[in-house]
């Protein structure tokens, strides 16, 4: 499993070199305002030294952008190993073993164009055939309560929540989701900031309906 180490903002942002947008790093950035502020080099000069437009210089200089370093890092995986993927692995399971982010392992399920059902579990859930109930099975935490999708009070799959993350790695504020996922704002900042729907599943049981 390929992973790769990225940088967090205080707002949970990937910011930085991290960001998939980046074409400078923290090092070029201290290089470029030392040359600035300290040499009073050109910005003409710094722009054809590290290959930026005026403006991307500027601001970088004067703390417009690249302004607070990450407060902490956390893991993304990458698309080329698809050994968990070919063994039909949900996200929140391939997320937990490789340490990554889960909205890391979304886009790169995506881009290996590998589907996914929408459940966080390795496959479908299994509806059985019983006399008089039907059984299935659910995800439970470590003092084997239903969790998820499968609690009984879920008001979202676990595909909306995954959505909500994905989206917030991607970028986008708590009013920016809630209106895309049509979802209350307090409720995408408690999924977000992981007061709600944060476990992974400890094991799985079947129960009857």
């Amino acid at each position: 499993m390929i992973v790769r180490t990225v940088g967090l903002s205080a707002k949970g942002k990937v910011t930085g070199e991290s960001h998939y947008r980046a074409k400078l790093s923290w090092a070029k950035v201290k290089e470029m305002r030392r040359l600035r502020f300290e040499k009073g080099v050109p910005y003409a000069e710094i722009c054809r030294l590290f290959g930026v437009g005026r403006s991307a210089a500027a601001k970088a200089i004067n703390g417009a952008t690249w302004a607070t370093p990450p407060v902490r890092n956390v893991k993304q995986i990458e698309a080329e190993d698809l050994s968990l993927f070919a063994q039909g692995e949900g996200r929140w399971l391939i997320a937990k073993k490789s340490g990554a982010t889960v909205g890391s392992v979304a886009r790169a399920m995506k881009s290996a164009g590998v589907a996914w059902d929408g459940v966080k579990r390795a496959g479908p859930a299994k509806v059985l055939n019983a006399p008089n109930r039907m059984q299935k099975t659910v995800a439970v935490n470590e003092r084997g309560l239903r969790i998820g999708e499968d609690h009984q009070n879920a008001k979202y799959t676990n595909g909306e929540i995954e959505m909500v993350l994905t989206m917030r790695d991607d970028g986008k504020s708590y009013g920016e989701i809630a209106r895309l996922v049509e979802m209350p704002k307090s409720t995408v900042r408690d999924i977000i900031k992981g007061r709600r729907r944060c476990q992974y599943p400890a094991d799985f049981k079947t129960i009857k309906e």
